[in-house]
């Protein structure tokens, strides 16, 4: 068991390393492809088979058509906003319109993965999650944050991770 618990921590590991090597690099997109293709593999293979000592949770994140009377609504927010942020936080901001159209075909899962007290973000596109058996009407939707955003969050939680381990030392 504990050789299987290894395994899956090192494959976790080095599938959040090649995410990041493929989204920050300049590969090539016959590589991203490959890698990408390895990344659903994976993710189709922990979905269906989760050992006990991993815990999942699943969000929804829906891709919009926005009308123009939430882009102008957006655009209020954002003009009485001191501190700027890009356009697409303050979508995430209003509630969608009636004339908002959802496109399903462009939505995202995103499966965050937790094993020894440590968490993994992976996205995958809805469409690929057809064999998982979910229903997108029982997973919480997840709000869209700009990438500055997110890593200026991610960074603090590292930062207070990081100074309470060297207490410990």
């Amino acid at each position: 068991m504990e050789k299987t618990k290894e395994t899956w921590l090192k494959l976790i590991f080095m599938m959040d390393k090649g995410n990041h090597v493929v989204k920050e690099g300049f590969i090539s997109e016959e590589n991203k492809i490959d890698f990408y293709s390895l990344k659903d593999d994976f993710l189709n293979r922990l979905i269906k088979n989760t050992p006990p000592f991993i815990s999942l949770s699943l969000k929804y994140i829906p891709y919009y058509k926005y009308s123009n009377q939430t882009k102008d609504k957006a655009g209020d927010l954002m003009r009485s906003d001191y501190n700027k942020k890009p356009f697409e936080y303050y979508l995430g901001l209003v509630e969608p319109s009636v004339y908002d159209i959802e496109i399903k075909e462009k939505a995202t899962i995103e499966v965050i993965v937790t094993i020894e007290n440590m968490e993994f973000s992976f996205h995958i596109p809805y469409q690929k999650t057809t064999g998982w058996n979910i229903s997108i009407d029982d997973i919480p939707q997840k709000t869209w944050i700009s990438n500055k955003e997110f890593k200026k969050d991610a960074l603090e939680v590292l930062k207070t991770e990081i100074v309470s381990l060297m207490k410990e030392l």
